[in-house]
């Protein structure tokens, strides 16, 4: 049996919205609002016990963005401790939480509509088709072969460099990347490379880790002989072309990020924070980074 989500935190509203562009907004944004975010903290687990309860293959029922309309959404992995941000998977879209939040803000924030010219860095995932069902001039890439130049075709997958993008300059309306931006080592250079392809008055929209803080902690890094250092333990995240593999994770960020988009090229740059239990964006106020050309 379903159960309508908006109904079970029907206390709160029905979403949060904020920007900041700096660690000074964000502690004045935890300082007004704090109450709240521990009480749907603390609602987040009861609702998570709940679903347990239950048992079987949970679903919940939310408006979801890829589909809209209001559809049952699937409880995926572990009720003790749910990674909300990478559950809640959409019946019709198969997007997840986090995905089906960046489209709601790629709509709102970047005025996404289904003219606009877009690169998403991915393509084997639900999130592209998704985008080249709705948004037809859109492109999708993945990293597939650092010996290939960026445009290249492997098995009908594009390769892309995202420091050496094979589009011309000022092309894009929009470019958004998911969980990529970490993976990069020279990230600076691939801020300017977006900046570049990225018309005047378009967009970006990214997530990364994001740890709130004023400096990004540097995990691992290339040294000037290409030899790897680690600075940290090393972390991996899931290869979408090589499942069962792992990416190495180079960077956390933190809000010296939108001084580097800035530096890169573009005219402002904010952190945007969303949570929506009518829309199923549960765990917590999301992350996404957003840049305007």
């Amino acid at each position: 049996m379903q159960k309508h989500m908006a109904h079970c935190f029907s206390e709160f509203p029905e979403e949060l919205f904020f920007t900041t562009r700096s660690r000074k907004d964000l502690t004045a944004v935890w300082h007004e609002h704090h109450r709240t975010f521990r009480a749907i903290s603390s609602a987040e687990a009861a609702f998570s016990q709940e679903l347990a309860r239950r048992g079987g293959a949970p679903t919940v029922e939310a408006f979801s963005e890829a589909a809209n309309a209001s559809v049952a959404l699937h409880v995926d992995g572990t009720l003790e401790h749910p990674n909300w941000r990478e559950t809640l998977r959409c019946s019709q879209s198969q997007l997840i939480n986090r995905s089906r939040a960046a489209i709601t803000l790629m709509r709102r924030v970047c005025g996404l509509q289904s003219s606009s010219r877009v690169y998403v860095t991915e393509q084997t995932t639900p999130m592209y088709r998704w985008l080249k069902e709705n948004v037809p001039h859109s492109v999708g890439s993945e990293f597939v072969d650092p010996s290939l130049a960026s445009g290249t075709l492997v098995d009908g997958v594009r390769h892309e460099d995202l420091t050496r993008l094979s589009f011309g300059d000022g092309s894009l309306d929009l470019l958004a990347s998911f969980d990529v931006l970490e993976h990069v080592p020279d990230y600076p250079a691939a801020l300017r490379e977006i900046a570049r392809v990225v018309r005047a008055g378009g967009h970006l929209m990214m997530t990364f880790p994001f740890t709130g803080q004023d400096a990004t902690t540097v995990r691992a890094r290339l040294n000037p002989n290409g030899e790897l250092e680690h600075l940290l333990p090393p972390e991996f995240h899931g290869d979408p072309v090589r499942p069962g593999g792992g990416i190495l994770c180079f960077y956390h960020f933190g809000f010296d990020i939108l001084d580097g988009l800035r530096q890169a090229g573009f005219r402002d740059a904010s952190v945007r924070w969303y949570w929506s239990s009518a829309r199923g964006n549960l765990g917590g106020i999301q992350s996404y980074v957003h840049a305007e050309r």
